[in-house]
């Protein structure tokens, strides 16, 4: 059984089945911009944290629709990681 984490596979976070181990941990960081937008304080700095820990994205949060374009706008993002049910606006919008 593969790990995962909120049921994305953690090789597809930048580790293997177990991104902890001292293999992951040594990798370098890359330059993968990654922003994270989600209403949910606790989930987002959760998941930043985990692909920080290994090593996977540099990742800029935002808590709005309106905040992730703000940030959106001033700076470049290899992915951006939405939540669809954000209280100002309509993921799909954003």
């Amino acid at each position: 059984m593969r790990a995962t984490l909120m049921g994305i596979p953690l090789r597809l976070l930048g580790g293997g089945d177990n991104p902890m181990t001292s293999t992951a941990m040594d990798r370098p960081v890359t330059n993968r911009r990654l922003l994270l937008v989600d209403d949910d304080k606790a989930l987002r700095q959760s998941l930043a944290e985990r692909l920080r820990l290994a090593k996977s994205f540099d990742c800029r949060e935002a808590e709005t629709g309106r905040g992730a374009l703000d940030i959106a706008v001033k700076e470049r993002f290899d992915a951006v990681l939405l939540d669809i049910g954000l209280p100002d606006m309509d993921g799909c919008k954003v």
